[in-house]
């Protein structure tokens, strides 16, 4: 209720987000989690929205490529988490009927872990093609090693989920892995010399 009340002294339309966000959060914790794919869809878009409230928040119009790029990163993050626990649940001989998946559905979730992984890639390679992207960033060339290491690192979450190395969230994964760390890092040097170049 108390951030209700803040969002909507905002404005109204971030306040009706907000709405929207905790309606769809309580139907995934009550009952979509439960139901193969329509679980990943709905946490993909959970996470979107935020970036929607964010923008809504701070009065900044949202660009389709911001959207769509993070609709299909956000799916592939969601999918790959899937496919941990499927990981995990077959190493220990567990069935995973709670959430709708059998261990049988590793290589599904694999293909979509990496298909939607690629396609936010995709997106981002597209963005960077845009007359008006090169015209705002001098350096505009540094985001193709930005596609380069998204590939590389959705590539190598998508593995260690499949191995079943993946202990926790991809998200967590990610903050505690060496290797994600340093892909991180440069990713981030790129897009700074691209903006400030």
């Amino acid at each position: 209720l108390l951030g209700l009340s803040l969002a909507l002294s905002v404005s109204p339309a971030l306040g009706l987000i907000v709405t929207g966000y905790f309606i769809l959060t309580m139907a995934y914790s009550l009952r979509l989690k439960r139901h193969a794919i329509i679980d990943i869809c709905t946490l993909a878009a959970l996470y979107t929205v935020r970036i929607v409230a964010g923008g809504g928040a701070i009065g900044v119009g949202l660009s389709v490529w911001l959207l769509a790029f993070s609709l299909f990163t956000f799916f592939s993050l969601a999918a790959a988490k899937r496919l941990g626990e499927l990981s995990d649940a077959d190493a220990a001989g567990r069935t995973v009927s709670r959430r709708g998946y059998t261990v049988e559905d590793r290589r599904i979730l694999s293909q979509m872990a990496i298909a939607a992984g690629y396609v936010g890639v995709l997106v981002l390679a597209l963005y960077i093609d845009e007359p008006w992207v090169q015209e705002r960033f001098g350096a505009h060339r540094m985001f193709w090693g930005v596609c380069a290491l998204l590939i590389f690192w959705i590539s190598r979450l998508v593995l260690v989920a499949n191995r079943g190395d993946m202990d926790d969230d991809p998200l967590v994964w990610s903050l505690t892995d060496p290797i994600s760390r340093l892909t991180v890092a440069v990713t981030a040097g790129l897009i700074a010399l691209a903006v400030f170049l």
